[in-house]
């Protein structure tokens, strides 16, 4: 079942490729967020760079799909002065979009850092983090293993129990913190970390998925075997 998720994942990730222009490409996205060690139902930066195979043009479009983590009003780009400015979102319930034309301080090379705020959700024993992806409307280039990766530090008090994209996943341990790291061959829409300060339930959501799944496929087994029997 993680397996049918990541494809699924994988598949969101490469409709990004559906861009203004041919002339452009994505060719290194990569995001970094941490998480302080005494964090409680907070929001934290978190930034992710785009390099591109051409410098950019004059007219660049970002998106996020609008989950329910509300970051819209909280994006911003590192201007081409070294300063910052806010993009302004707008678009439906599903999908969101902000055109950077609309500010002044365009970055002129073939690079771009947006930073934005995700809530980090968390009580003595548990926490879940959800950061939806912002990304360029311009095609990522096809060729590139890694094009996305991800490092996201968290305190080592915390176990991760549940991620997605999930079997994907490296871990790196120091004494205050764990980094987890991530590495996809396309932007993903959003990625999920939900653990706790214990082990792994053994009753969790995804367990009970990948058992239902199977029990159907038993299911489905026994009577096609029953029928072919009573051919």
């Amino acid at each position: 079942m993680r397996g049918y998720c990541l494809i699924i994942l994988l598949l969101s990730g490469s409709l990004h490729v559906q861009a203004q222009t041919k002339e452009n490409s994505v060719t290194k996205a990569t995001l970094d967020f941490y998480v302080e060690e005494t964090a409680k139902s907070a929001s934290f930066n978190l930034s992710i760079t785009y390099q591109f195979a051409k410098p950019l043009g004059s007219n660049i479009t970002l998106k996020v799909l609008n989950f329910d983590t509300p970051i819209a009003n909280s994006v911003y780009f590192k201007t081409g002065q070294g300063g910052v400015q806010r993009i302004a979102f707008k678009g439906s319930n599903k999908i969101m979009s902000g055109k950077l034309t609309e500010v002044r301080g365009m970055p002129t090379g073939s690079e771009l850092t947006v930073f934005y705020r995700v809530p980090f959700l968390s009580s003595e024993d548990r926490f879940k983090l959800t950061i939806p992806i912002v990304y360029p409307d311009i095609p990522s280039a096809s060729d590139i293993n890694n094009l996305f990766t991800a490092a996201i530090e968290i305190d080592t008090k915390w176990q991760i129990h549940e991620n997605f994209p999930a079997q994907t996943w490296s871990v790196e341990n120091t004494e205050q913190s764990t980094v987890h790291r991530l590495s996809l061959q396309a932007i993903p829409s959003v990625i999920t970390l939900k653990g706790g300060t214990g082990a792994k339930p053994v009753f969790s959501m995804m367990n009970f998925v990948d058992g239902a799944v199977i029990l159907v496929l038993l299911v489905l087994l026994f009577f096609g075997w029953k029928k072919i029997k009573q051919v």
